[in-house]
């Protein structure tokens, strides 16, 4: 019998994280970063299709999480006449 140690690593991991996010920011702001592990790197459009919620609704969590250190941020310019740069959302879990 083997026991997947690496398996059980990171389902302990994420469920403190989760705990972390729960207890300080509420269900929403779990349901977000359960999306962006899954998803990886998002772009905003992407993740409110995705979500199914507004974009007004996920920027103050967003944010929160960003100023807490949980995920960072980073723009990105499209090809294309676009002036103002999407947001590409990018998980980091330390």
């Amino acid at each position: 019998m083997q026991i997947e140690f690496e398996n059980i690593y990171h389902r302990l991991r994420l469920s403190v994280l989760e705990g972390y996010i729960r207890e300080r920011w509420g269900l929403l702001a779990v349901w977000v970063a359960r999306i962006l592990v899954e998803l990886g790197n998002v772009d905003e459009k992407h993740f409110t299709k995705v979500g199914l919620l507004a974009p007004s609704e996920v920027r103050p969590i967003v944010s929160e999480l960003q100023t807490a250190g949980i995920i960072e941020l980073r723009g990105f310019q499209r090809q294309g006449p676009c002036t103002i740069p999407d947001l590409l959302l990018l998980v980091r879990m330390d």
